[in-house]
């Protein structure tokens, strides 16, 4: 089994009220939820990653936008 590593996250009441919601309409733990979000983060390219942070200037997200689009079609093209 992989190693794992502990991250600790501070998180407004709100949001943790919204993760609450969100886990226990889905049947799972909290850091079930978390580990899912944080593994799909980190497996994100570096643009996505930016622009989720709010790095990247408001101006140029719909050409991102629409740039990760034109990427994940053709992705699921060749899927079939």
């Amino acid at each position: 089994m992989e190693e794992r590593k502990t991250i600790q996250a501070y998180v407004s009441a709100q949001t943790k009220e919204t993760v609450d919601r969100i886990r226990d309409q889905l049947g799972m733990t909290q850091v079930e939820v978390f580990s899912r979000i944080i593994n799909w983060f980190s497996s994100q390219d570096e643009t996505i990653q930016r622009s989720i942070l709010g790095i990247l200037p408001e101006e140029l997200l719909p050409d991102i936008a629409a740039a990760w689009m034109r990427r994940h079609l053709q992705k699921q093209k060749k899927r079939g």
